[in-house]
């Protein structure tokens, strides 16, 4: 029994249901929903036959990758589950390294609320070791069925189960093993947890269409923007002649001798531009206000007087595949003077450009769109990683404006604007305020902005599906379990 008081948790419990646990958070927690139900009930060292954890956490090194062995990490696995290896780890071969094998369940056992129990299933005939961040369980498969397990400790994870089980006294990290042997789970005949299993998979196998669907649509964007504008995009070619190029040394800008401001990719990009049948002009005529960033200081600083708190935008926000991404709880709150303020002067239809910061596949240069809903539900800044511009909305259409910036980003050219100094990559923002902008009539601005905002709205839809589906098919699973 659980009440609520005062904004205190209370509860009490029956001295036949303590599990060799005193501390409250592991009764308070949901695991004995999935523990009190007419199915069977085990603990987890009873349906598995093999648990390890690896030996060793590998560093990034690229150049082992022909000799070595790719190695799993908890950020190998997807909020879902599943396996993806965008940022891969490779580490030596050595005898002592345990493979992982097919149908083996991937264990993420760090103790962080957000990723402790996050679990995933190996279903390719790859190579891979484990990090000491993760255990290995290989089942029984008489008793329980690998991708049902699977199922049943994501949703512990959901529920946060792990994070209340978790042993933290003197900073013990995560669920070690001996937890982990004794964690009940409900095992139900072998016909009904493939039953749990088709339902999941069918569900998840909609996800993917759905997710497919909006990642054609995103594509379309670009396609729809080039053609409207008569913009021609060169053919990627690779081979050593067709990268070679040579350039007249009166072409040359003096404070640029590298040759991404003049390969043929960019020269190609930037003639297409030059010849487009629409009217041109320089970003820099556009721009009525430039101003930098500031970073500010901790909330929790004493100084309060001639200050105000605001949440500062950084990099960290800006959404690849769409706008800036600020519902989240890595949001940061700093600070700032108030005459600061006044100078960066956040308002609706501002565009903020990341200037600083980018990484190996991530070329900087990015833009983000302050929307008239972004601003009245945030006290909005910037970070000085970031840079505004508000433009002459009687010239051009500032939402035209970003989603063409946007396009500049995406086809590669804002890449040659930048230089990179210890790991640092930064735009040249006379560089960037030069490009040519091309700026068809204000009625066509606005029709290719509606049209690129309906088919994000289209995208948003399927991806609020994608998610649907798979939430309908968890509710029917846990009513099966739970039943």
């Amino acid at each position: 029994m659980t009440t609520t008081t005062n904004h205190q948790k209370y509860f009490f419990v029956n001295r036949s249901d303590f599990d060799n646990r005193i501390d409250p958070l592991y009764y308070g927690s949901d695991i004995s929903m999935f523990t009190k139900v007419n199915h069977p009930v085990k603990k987890l060292q009873d349906v598995v036959s093999f648990m390890k954890s690896g030996i060793g956490a590998g560093k990034q090194d690229q150049s082992s990758k022909e000799e070595g062995i790719l190695q799993v990490r908890p950020t190998n696995l997807d909020e879902f589950g599943i396996l993806k290896f965008d940022r891969n780890i490779y580490v030596p071969k050595d005898e002592n390294f345990e493979i992982i094998q097919y149908d083996d369940l991937i264990f993420n056992n760090t103790n962080s609320q957000e990723l402790v129990g996050k679990t995933s299933i190996l279903k390719d005939n790859i190579e891979l070791t484990f990090s000491n961040h993760i255990t290995i369980l290989r089942v029984k498969k008489d008793i329980v069925v690998p991708d049902y397990l699977w199922c049943i400790l994501n949703f512990y994870q959901k529920h946060k189960i792990f994070y209340s089980i978790c042993t933290n006294w003197n900073n013990q990290s995560g669920i070690g093993n001996e937890l982990l042997k004794s964690l009940k789970i409900p095992v139900p005949s072998i016909s009904i947890q493939n039953q749990i299993v088709d339902i999941y998979n069918s569900a998840y196998s909609q996800k993917l269409q759905k997710e497919a669907e909006a990642k054609s649509l995103l594509e379309s964007i670009d396609t729809y923007i080039l053609d409207q504008l008569s913009i021609t995009i060169p053919e990627h070619k690779s081979d050593i002649q067709d990268r070679m190029f040579f350039v007249n040394f009166s072409d040359i800008n003096t404070s640029r001798f590298d040759p991404f401001n003049y390969d043929v990719k960019t020269t190609q990009i930037r003639e297409s531009i030059s010849n487009s049948i629409l009217p041109k002009i320089e970003l820099k005529k556009l721009i009525i206000q430039s101003v930098a960033g500031d970073w500010g200081l901790e909330p929790d600083d004493i100084v309060t007087e001639g200050y105000e708190q605001r949440l500062v935008i950084r990099a960290t926000e800006f959404h690849n595949e769409g706008n800036l991404l600020l519902e989240n709880s890595r949001v940061k709150y700093r600070k700032l003077k108030t005459e600061k303020l006044q100078k960066i002067d956040v308002q609706p239809f501002d565009i903020l450009i990341e200037k600083s910061g980018g990484s190996i596949d991530q070329p900087v240069g990015r833009v983000s769109f302050i929307t008239e809903e972004l601003f009245n539900q945030y006290p909005l800044a910037y970070s000085n990683f970031i840079h505004k511009i508000r433009v002459d909305n009687t010239i051009i259409d500032p939402e035209y404006l970003f989603f063409y910036l946007k396009l500049m980003h995406n086809i590669k050219l804002t890449e040659s604007m930048q230089s990179q100094t210890n790991g640092i990559r930064n735009l040249i923002m006379s560089n960037f305020f030069n490009q040519l902008i091309i700026l068809p009539s204000y009625e066509m601005q606005r029709e290719i902005a509606m049209t690129v905002n309906y088919i994000h709205s289209n995208i948003n839809q399927l991806i609020l599906d994608a998610h649907s589906i798979l939430d309908q098919a968890k509710k029917e699973i846990e009513s099966i379990i739970l039943s």
